[in-house]
């Protein structure tokens, strides 16, 4: 971006390829995605079991994307507002939390989607893009389970023992060899 919100040419070719790569992806897996719970390949009528190998391999595809998406969304929004603020990190929080829910609302509906679908969108994708939608899915279950004290220790437990865990790594790591402190 330049000084005034514009795209570059390097950037913008880096968006136009993201774009093809993520809709490849995502249609492909998609299109493959069988409602009857498993995956069809082409000349198939009947859905298959994926191998632990091919699950591993979409998780990491999909890993991969969801990585260079975090990263690219946090840099687009540090770019285009140069505040000293997280706000790219914030962004993806937000959005991470938005297409989680929309996964487990498509997952749990009539349309439905199959396990490996599910694994490799919310696991793969969504789990390299923010882990902090996972967080909010598992407090909103306890919330919908009606298991309200769960879901209070779960936020105060993953915010503030959070908190105090990376605060006692920073502590240790100045006794780390080689860390001048």
């Amino acid at each position: 971006m330049d000084g005034h919100g514009r795209c570059g040419r390097v950037e913008l070719s880096c968006l136009r390829w993201l774009k093809l790569v993520y809709s490849r992806f995502f249609g492909t897996l998609w299109r493959i995605q069988s409602l009857h719970g498993g995956f069809v390949l082409p000349g198939q009528s009947y859905p298959i079991s994926l191998t632990i190998f091919q699950k591993l391999a979409l998780l990491g595809v999909a890993g991969a994307l969801g990585t260079v998406s975090r990263y690219s969304l946090a840099s687009l929004a540090h770019s285009i507002t140069g505040v000293n603020y997280p706000l790219g990190t914030l962004l993806v929080n937000i959005l991470g939390c938005f297409l989680a829910g929309l996964v487990c609302s498509i997952a749990d509906s009539r349309a439905g989607l199959s396990n490996e679908a599910r694994l490799v969108m919310l696991v793969g994708f969504m789990g390299a893009f923010t882990t902090f939608s996972a967080f909010i899915v598992d407090t909103g279950n306890l919330f919908k389970e009606a298991r309200y004290l769960a879901a209070g220790l779960n936020i105060f437990a993953q915010n503030m023992v959070g908190l105090i865990g990376m605060f006692s790594g920073l502590w240790i790591g100045r006794f780390w060899p080689g860390v001048d402190t």
